[in-house]
């Protein structure tokens, strides 16, 4: 079974979370600004891989991921209550479903293709290029007064009905 990284998984929503996935039987690596809390959290979870750092630290993702190992299967960013502004800008794209590897087994199906880009406003599935446009914009100058943002690249899946 893969690994997941918890980021924030000390407290809260973080916490729950990580203990869902343990019960579960999922192997976790807890990231934390509190070592006290991570050291707490980690024997609860009967867990060896709890680092210490804060996100605005432009090492800790590398050292994270090392510390991790190779197989990791998913990331927790559980950090309601970190204030990350003005340094670090948090968008989310929230894609419906998109013409990718991972999506192949559903978009292979022209039949189940076509009835589920028909759900769509704009009539189609979405392609990688899609959010990609939308995840360069965020991360560029230009968005500069974008964050704590969803954003969906649904062709209007989300708040539009379809004819028909």
């Amino acid at each position: 079974m893969h690994r997941v990284v918890i980021d924030g998984g000390t407290g809260g929503i973080g916490l729950a979370t990580a203990r869902a996935l343990r019960a579960r039987g999922v192997p976790l690596h807890l990231v934390g600004r509190d070592a006290g809390r991570l050291e707490t959290a980690a024997a609860e979870l009967g867990e060896t891989g709890f680092p210490e750092g804060d996100v605005t630290d432009p090492g800790l993702c590398s050292r994270v991921a090392q510390e991790a190992g190779p197989r990791l299967g998913g990331l927790v960013y559980a950090i309601g209550t970190i204030q990350l502004a003005p340094a670090i800008r948090v968008n989310v794209v929230a894609p419906s479903l998109t013409r990718t590897p991972l999506a192949e087994a559903i978009t292979r199906n022209q039949a189940l293709a076509s009835g589920i880009a028909a759900m769509h406003a704009l009539q189609r599935l979405g392609e990688p290029e899609d959010g990609a446009a939308l995840a360069a914009f965020l991360v560029s100058a230009e968005a500069s007064y974008v964050t704590g943002q969803g954003i969906g690249v649904d062709g209007g899946c989300s708040s539009l009905r379809a004819k028909g």
